[in-house]
């Protein structure tokens, strides 16, 4: 069996968006969603890449108050079995439908009852919990 190199970035985007690999996860509709960035100076990118069409869909912050609530490194992706995704960062965890061609971001935070906003990683169990490991502890949701 072969390799394929998958183009994640634009040409346009290299200077901007980071093109490190921090996670990858499948949804329920056969979509890839990875996660770039640990670079001080690029913005982190959410990629949404469509096996079929192997076509991109990108989600990053910006101006737009919809767009993704984060500019830092983003830590792990997963998705529950209702198709909605979780993304781990060092403000706290993100959440939106994966079905969704313009998704509803939403950041949780301390403020939401986290330990903590610093997020190593999450977890989906058996019964779509979702578990976070932060800096301060662990916190069920």
């Amino acid at each position: 069996s072969r390799s394929e190199k998958i183009i994640l970035i634009p040409k346009d985007k290299e200077s901007v968006w980071s093109n490190q690999v921090k996670s990858i996860c499948p949804d329920r509709n056969g979509n890839m969603w990875i996660s770039l960035g640990n670079d001080a100076d690029l913005l982190p990118v959410i990629v949404c890449h469509n096996i079929s069409s192997k076509k991109n869909r990108y989600y990053y912050n910006s101006v737009d108050p919809n767009s993704l609530p984060i500019k830092d490194e983003i830590r792990n992706l997963v998705c529950d079995s209702h198709n909605r995704m979780y993304c781990a960062s060092r403000k706290g965890m993100v959440t939106w439908i994966a079905d969704s061609i313009s998704p509803s971001f939403r950041l949780y935070t301390i403020k939401d009852g986290l330990c903590n906003d610093f997020i190593n990683e999450i977890a989906i169990d058996e019964k779509d919990q979702v578990w976070c490991a932060t800096l301060q502890g662990l916190s069920v949701y």
